[in-house]
């Protein structure tokens, strides 16, 4: 948004772009998180919901 200001762009549009941009930066964000949470669910619980991993022992 500096950058915008500096060069000669109007304020509004600076703001307006820098929006934009918060924006995409949030929805790629949740989109990251929901296909993680996806793929963790996925790989690491079975149908009935118990845990694939199990506890190690010593011994």
């Amino acid at each position: 948004m500096t950058g915008q200001i500096l060069g000669g762009a109007s304020p509004v549009v600076a703001v307006k772009y820098q929006l934009v941009i918060m924006m995409a930066i949030w929805v790629m964000m949740s989109i990251s998180i929901v296909v993680c949470l996806n793929l963790v669910v996925y790989r690491g619980f079975d149908a009935s919901g118990k845990p694939k991993i199990r506890p190690q022992t010593n011994g």
